[in-house]
């Protein structure tokens, strides 16, 4: 019913699959760096992008819980029997 959500969740989706990619490109740069400094750098950049991932992907989920509610028929409202 409403057009073109369902290619937007998946978008967003797609964005925090890209993301959470980049995360785990921090975790290993923190895990190989041996000062405590540019380490914990690395971490705090492997956190943000963790909860912003997660972030995009409940948001993906709502953008195509959306799109389901949008598109069920309706019921049709059943009469009083007399």
């Amino acid at each position: 019913m409403i057009d073109g959500l369902w290619d937007k969740a998946n978008d967003v989706s797609e964005l925090g699959y890209k993301v959470h990619s980049l995360a785990s490109v921090a975790a290993m740069l923190g895990e190989a760096m041996s000062d405590d400094t540019n380490s914990g750098v690395a971490w705090a950049l492997y956190e943000m992008l963790l909860r912003y991932s997660d972030d995009l992907d409940r948001l993906a989920l709502d953008l195509m819980d959306i799109n389901r509610l949008h598109s069920e028929p309706l019921e049709p409202k059943k009469g009083k029997k007399k």
